[in-house]
């Protein structure tokens, strides 16, 4: 059965938000989409045909379609990347599921690889915009089997192959950035006299800078004209990077540079890249 190009944007629109934020509800999506209600309903009636019965259920007390276990997309490719183009695609609307304008939390950053579980970035995207703090068992290189704690998450950020929620830590009793893929468990259950810290306060997430990187003067004068060439340096042979600070660690590792605390001598045909205002990221390092 051929089917319109409205009506595949339709389906590929229902296969990400139900993948990525496990429910959908035909009126926000609708406002979302900036088509009519019954559009929408009768575009979902014959999605949900696409599917095996039981793949994707109504749940009457909230008035929503939530996906089951063995649900996976077929219109959609289950891309973060692609879930993140679809919401920059959605109207802005004040009654809509995702204004632009409420969408400040979500930071796309560099292309990844690695795809963070929908469970646990649901979870997040929920509490981040009903404000409320969660119980995680979160996974260290000091304690790897995971350890209980409470954050305040307010925002989520990719950097290359990862995720990250910039939270607040009850532990550590300071803003902190958590790696969903040590997230091992979530939960909401806080106890009332937990009370809400919000992202406000955290101004390193909110502080802006420039990363600039160049080419390692240690390569010779053509090298480091390829080198320049190769990343589309301006013409002071300068890569601007903007960013977070609280960004800054992670957007380096995805790059051949030596690191501005490393005390390692690093040979230039490795590291062929160098950070020239080390001293205005600095705060950024770890």
């Amino acid at each position: 059965m051929s089917r319109s190009p409205s009506q595949l944007w339709r389906f590929m629109a229902f296969d990400s938000l139900l993948y990525w934020e496990r429910c959908i509800n035909s009126f926000t999506v609708s406002e979302a989409l900036g088509e009519s209600q019954d559009t929408v309903k009768k575009s979902f009636q014959e999605y949900r045909r696409q599917y095996r019965s039981g793949q994707v259920i109504y749940v009457s007390v909230e008035r929503v379609h939530r996906p089951t276990s063995t649900f996976f997309p077929k219109f959609a490719r289950a891309s973060i990347q692609e879930y993140v183009a679809l919401l920059g695609h959605f109207k802005s609307s004040s009654k809509g599921l995702l204004p632009m304008a409420s969408m400040a939390w979500l930071d796309s950053g560099p292309e990844q690889l690695i795809q963070p579980d929908p469970i646990t970035f649901s979870a997040l995207v929920k509490a981040i915009r009903f404000a409320y703090p969660v119980h995680i068992r979160y996974a260290s290189m000091r304690v790897p089997a995971g350890g209980w704690r409470v954050i305040h998450p307010h925002a989520l950020a990719q950097s290359h192959n990862r995720w990250h929620c910039r939270a607040y830590c009850e532990s550590a009793t300071d803003y902190r950035d958590f790696n969903l893929g040590r997230m091992l468990d979530i939960d909401r259950e806080v106890g009332p006299e937990v009370r809400r810290k919000c992202g406000a306060t955290d101004k390193r997430w909110h502080t802006r800078v420039t990363i600039k990187l160049g080419p390692n003067p240690g390569l010779e004068r053509d090298a480091q004209a390829m080198i320049a060439r190769e990343y589309g340096m301006n013409i002071h042979a300068t890569l601007e990077i903007p960013c977070r600070l609280t960004m800054v660690e992670y957007i380096l590792q995805a790059f051949p540079v030596v690191h501005p605390k490393s005390s390692q001598p690093e040979l230039p045909q490795v590291k062929h890249l160098i950070v020239v205002n080390d001293k205005e990221i600095e705060r950024g390092l770890f």
